[in-house]
């Protein structure tokens, strides 16, 4: 094993329970980079959110890659030079509002910085008795994340807007997003593909979580962009997931290391497993497999 490239995901992988990355993590990364390997981040967030994660793992040093919206965008760290950067259209985003109005279930166009929301009337109470029952701030937007009916994204989106109609007015967007409780989200992962699957990329990010971008475009697509400007082979780059978003990454690589916390399939199309995101799993794999020998 020849390790060139290492591409983590942020939430549930490279991040702990606490949304921080692990001491252990953070030395096993710098151990790697001082051997010359290259880092990758992949994440459906915004470039933007993920550059002090960056900085914190000294990705300044030697030169990195972050890929933003689930492979539709592409940046050179630290520079932020931007590489690629592939939009939804507002008149394909209004079909999927409409689509998931219909289905009472959450919509969400994310853009650079802001995010258009479309919540159906049925799930206000449940997130009004969220917002109680977890005692967060009253004034918190009512917008889903990925494990829960609230959660306050104005740190990497500070423009939030409520909408059922999404304007053409409000532009093009990087990925739309469905929320809802796990069992709600396992019954319209099949319309959604019967309806959309010609025209995008459908991806479960989390049980309770899915995110559409165009179709061809995922983290895989962008590892191999990557892949091609550092002149590397499969075998020469390994990843770490915890989503089934994280699939595309694992084929477009020979070594993908699913987390001890990852989503049943993505387990299934590992190369192998680790520990989990609170175990320091990715720091454990690198000395397991040989990348480092110690950190």
């Amino acid at each position: 094993m020849n390790i060139k490239l290492i591409v983590m995901d942020m939430d549930g992988t490279l991040l702990n329970a606490q949304g921080v990355i692990s001491q252990a993590n953070r030395k096993a990364l710098i151990a790697a980079q001082d051997k010359g390997i290259h880092l990758g981040i992949a994440s459906g967030r915004h470039p933007d959110g993920l550059a002090h994660f960056a900085k914190e793992l000294q990705m300044e040093r030697h030169g990195g890659y972050l890929i933003g919206a689930n492979g539709a965008l592409l940046v050179h760290y630290p520079d932020m030079t931007k590489l690629f950067h592939h939009t939804i259209d507002p008149s394909a985003i209004n079909e999927l509002f409409s689509f998931g109005l219909a289905h009472h279930v959450e919509v969400m166009a994310v853009q650079d910085h802001t995010i258009i929301d479309a919540i159906p009337e049925s799930l206000m109470p449940l997130k009004q008795a969220y917002l109680t029952a977890h005692h967060l701030d009253p004034s918190t937007p009512p917008a889903a994340g990925l494990y829960g009916f609230v959660q306050d994204h104005r740190k990497n989106y500070p423009d939030i807007h409520f909408t059922h109609v999404y304007d053409d007015a409000f532009g093009a967007a990087n990925k739309v997003c469905f929320a809802h409780e796990p069992e709600v989200m396992d019954t319209i992962i099949e319309p959604l593909q019967r309806s959309f699957g010609d025209r995008f990329t459908i991806m479960r990010t989390a049980p309770r979580w899915t995110e559409l971008s165009l179709l061809g475009i995922d983290k895989g697509s962008a590892l191999r962009e990557v892949q091609g400007l550092l002149n590397l082979q499969a075998d020469e780059v390994m990843a770490f997931g915890d989503g089934e978003n994280d699939i595309p990454l694992f084929k477009a690589c020979a070594y993908g290391v699913a987390m001890g916390n990852a989503m049943p399939k993505l387990k299934e199309n590992a190369w192998a497993i680790t520990a989990s995101n609170n175990e320091d799993g990715i720091a454990q794999a690198l000395v397991s497999f040989g990348v480092i020998t110690s950190y």
